[in-house]
C-alpha cells in the first residue's frame, strides 16, 4: 500500500517544496506537529484534514481529483479510494446542488440590490 502523498505524485501532482505537492490551482501540504495535518488549497477554498482519508474526500469535494485519478489511486493500493470511487457520482451531485444553490443566492442578492437602488432612484423609500 502506498501513502496518499505517493499516490498524488502518481496522478500528476508535482513536489514543489518539502511535504508540498501542486497540480494546477490545487496545493496539498502535509504539516507535522502534535498531529499530522493535510492542508488542501484549491480555487474553491482551503481546508485542513487530520487523516489521509478525509483529505482525499476533501479533494474530491473541491473538484481537485477526477474519477480517473481515483481509479489510479485505488489501483495503487489506497484502500479508501475505493469508497470515494463508489460514491463519486453521488458526491458530484451534492457538489452541483451546492453550486446551484450558491449561484441562486448570489443572483437573488444581486437582484435585491438592483431593486433597492431603483426604488431609491424613483423616490420610493427603502422598505424593510
Amino acid at each position: 500500500m502506498v501513502s496518499l502523498f505517493q499516490a498524488l505524485l502518481a496522478v500528476g501532482f508535482e513536489r514543489v517544496a518539502p511535504r508540498t505537492l501542486q497540480r494546477g490551482g490545487t496545493k496539498v501540504e502535509v504539516k507535522f506537529g502534535s498531529e499530522v495535518k493535510w492542508i488542501v488549497s484549491t480555487p474553491f477554498g482551503t481546508a485542513s484534514y487530520l487523516s489521509q482519508r478525509a483529505a482525499l474526500h476533501g479533494m474530491v469535494l473541491r473538484l481537485a481529483l477526477t474519477q480517473e485519478d481515483l481509479s489510479i489511486i485505488r489501483d495503487l493500493g489506497v484502500e479508501y479510494a475505493e469508497e470515494e470511487l463508489r460514491n463519486f457520482e453521488r458526491t458530484m451531485k451534492r457538489v452541483e446542488a451546492a453550486r446551484t444553490k450558491a449561484i441562486q443566492r448570489y443572483i437573488n442578492a444581486h437582484n435585491e440590490v438592483r431593486r433597492s437602488k431603483a426604488r431609491t432612484r424613483h423616490g420610493y423609500p427603502d422598505q424593510d
